[in-house]
C-alpha cells in the first residue's frame, strides 16, 4: 500500500468515526514511516544505479533553451508523512539570458534550484517524477574514457610535437637515447588546455549521482544564501577556490589553478586579489565573501549560474553592487543565470 493509499483510507476512517479528529494514530504513524523507508529505498537505489549513458540522455524541445524544467515534483519523506515541496512546477531558462523565479519564503524556490542541481538531501528529500533538460557541451572522451586533446599544427596541418622536459628543464630520454616527444596541446586565454567537445541534453532528473560530477561545477553551479556557511573556515580563499579549477579542468596544475583564482578575484571586483587568495573567511567582509562564492561558481566556466537569493545577507548598497555584477558577468561569460529571491 502506497502512501496516498493510507491517507485516502485514513480521510475514508475519519469521516465514519468524528468530523473533529485531527491526529493520527500510532498505528497509521507506523504504517505511514514503513511506506515512506519503502518508497525512499528504492529512490535512493534509483540514484546510485549503474546506468548506460542513454537512459539519461535526452532532447531539449527548443533549441533556444539552456534549462527546461518540466513537471518537477520533489519531495521530502517523513514520519507523518510526504511534504510535496515542489508540485508541477514548469519553466524554461533560455541561452544567455536571466531568468527569475520570485516567490514568498517556503514556497519551494530553494528547493527547485536544489532539484537542478541534485543537492537535495537524501534519503529524505527525493525528486519522484518530472524531467530537467539541460543543454551542456560536454568532453569527447576515447576507448578508454580519457578526455581528448586539441593539438597544434602547422601549415600543412601536420601536428607539432615538443621534447618533453624533467623537473630540472632536462631532455627525457628513452631507452635508446633519444629524446622523447609529446604532442603540443592548444591552450586557450587562461592557459588551460583545449579538449574536444560536444553538445548533448541530459536530463538531470534521471542521472545517477556519480555521473552529476560532469555538470556541477563546470556546466552548471550555484551561488547559495549564506557564503560564511557554504565556505570551509579553516581552508584559505585560495585553497577553496583551486579545487574548482583542480577537479573540473583536466591535467591541471597548482601553479595554473592559482593564477585562475586570481584572474577570478579580479572579475569580481575584489581589490588586492593575492591577498584575499591567502585569507580565511572570517576575515573578509560579508559582500567580499559573496564575490568569492560569486568567484568560485565562475572558476569552472560555467553555462549556467544559479543564485539563490545572493543578497540576503547584505546591506542594500553592497546588494546593489553584487545584483550589477551578476548582469555585467551574464555578458561576459556568455551564459545564462537562475536568479531566486524574494525581494523584487
Amino acid at each position: 500500500m502506497g502512501v496516498l493509499d493510507i491517507f485516502k483510507k485514513i480521510k475514508k476512517d475519519d469521516a465514519k468515526t468524528s468530523s473533529d479528529k485531527h491526529y493520527l494514530s500510532g498505528k497509521e504513524v507506523k504504517a505511514i514511516a514503513k511506506a515512506n523507508a519503502q518508497e525512499m529505498r528504492r529512490l535512493e537505489k534509483e540514484k546510485t544505479r549503474k546506468k548506460p549513458e542513454s537512459e539519461f540522455l535526452s532532447e531539449m524541445k527548443d533549441d533556444n533553451n539552456i534549462l527546461e524544467i518540466e513537471g518537477l515534483h520533489s519531495d521530502f519523506f517523513t514520519d507523518q508523512g510526504v511534504v510535496n515541496a515542489v508540485n508541477g512546477v514548469t519553466f524554461n531558462v533560455p541561452l544567455n539570458s536571466t531568468v527569475g523565479v520570485v516567490g514568498e519564503s517556503g514556497c519551494g524556490k530553494s528547493v527547485t534550484s536544489m532539484s537542478v542541481m541534485r543537492l537535495l538531501q537524501g534519503p529524505s528529500g527525493q525528486i519522484v517524477e518530472g524531467s530537467i533538460r539541460f543543454k551542456a557541451y560536454d568532453f569527447k572522451r576515447d576507448a578508454n574514457g580519457k578526455c581528448i586533446p586539441v593539438y597544434e599544427t602547422d601549415e600543412n596541418g601536420e601536428i607539432i610535437y615538443d621534447t618533453v622536459l624533467d623537473k630540472k628543464g632536462e631532455p627525457v630520454l628513452d631507452k635508446d637515447g633519444n629524446a622523447v616527444k609529446a604532442p603540443r596541446q592548444k591552450t586557450d586565454d587562461h592557459g588551460l588546455g583545449i579538449f574536444e567537445k560536444e553538445e548533448k541534453v541530459f536530463d538531470i532528473a534521471k542521472m545517477p549521482i556519480d555521473e552529476m560530477y560532469r555538470l556541477r561545477g563546470r556546466q552548471m553551479s550555484m551561488v547559495f544564501q549564506e557564503p560564511m556557511t557554504s565556505l570551509n573556515p579553516v581552508f584559505t580563499i585560495g585553497d577553496q577556490l583551486d579545487e574548482v579549477t583542480l577537479l573540473h579542468v583536466p591535467n591541471a596544475t597548482k601553479e595554473l589553478a592559482k593564477k585562475r583564482s586570481i584572474e577570478m578575484l579580479n572579475m569580481v571586483g575584489i581589490a588586492m586579489a593575492e591577498r584575499v587568495y591567502a585569507s580565511y573567511p572570517h576575515e573578509l567582509s560579508g559582500g567580499m565573501r559573496q564575490r568569492v562564492m560569486i568567484a568560485m561558481a565562475l572558476a569552472g566556466e560555467p553555462r549556467l549560474i544559479i543564485a539563490d537569493e545572493p543578497t540576503t545577507a547584505l546591506d542594500v548598497t553592497i546588494q546593489a553592487q553584487i545584483l550589477e555584477l551578476f548582469n555585467d558577468l551574464k555578458r561576459r561569460i556568455n551564459g545564462s543565470i537562475l536568479l531566486i529571491t524574494h525581494d523584487l
